[in-house]
């Protein structure tokens, strides 16, 4: 799966939700995916500015796409669903709150919006 695909699906899976608009790729991903667009992806970090964003988005991708529990690391703000998404490919989601994704997203220029 690459980025792009992944984008797709998860654009249609917030559409209508509160973290529609509040949701962006940051990290290692981007430059992949700007070094190489069709290159399949690994992990993928999402940043969301919302207050708890990160984790309120981690539950949601649990119910939405029947994950096993995230992994919550609440001193961090941050929650990690791994989950098998299309064809077998694995992509962990490292999924970031408000405060912190704040200052990821300015420190890479290229975040793409979900």
């Amino acid at each position: 799966m690459t980025l792009r695909e992944l984008r797709e699906l998860l654009t249609r899976a917030i559409k209508d939700t509160e973290f529609e608009n509040h949701t962006y790729f940051a990290g290692g991903c981007v430059r992949d995916f700007l070094l190489n667009p069709d290159a399949a992806i690994i992990e993928a970090d999402i940043a969301v500015e919302l207050p708890e964003g990160g984790i309120k988005l981690a539950y949601f991708f649990q119910e939405k796409f029947n994950t096993p529990a995230p992994v919550i690391h609440k001193s961090f703000g941050t929650a990690k669903i791994i989950n098998i998404f299309l064809l077998m490919f694995m992509v962990t989601f490292t999924v970031m709150i408000s405060n912190m994704c704040h200052t990821i997203t300015h420190m890479y220029c290229s975040v793409c919006y979900l």
